[in-house]
């Protein structure tokens, strides 16, 4: 029962690559940038921080 279902399941994949891997390449730079954006306004905020701590 497995390997009828398998095969076509296989060939649409097949012919759908590049549209998933397209939106699955967008999605992780969307990802990517937000987790940067992140990190940079974590960092900024430390460096305020221990420049407070400093003065």
């Amino acid at each position: 029962m497995h390997e009828p279902m398998g095969l076509p399941l296989q060939m649409m994949l097949s012919k759908n690559k590049p549209t998933i891997w397209g939106l699955k390449e967008k999605i992780a730079m969307k990802t990517l940038k937000k987790i940067t954006c992140k990190a940079t306004a974590l960092r900024k905020v430390n460096d305020l921080v221990s420049s407070e701590a400093t003065t």
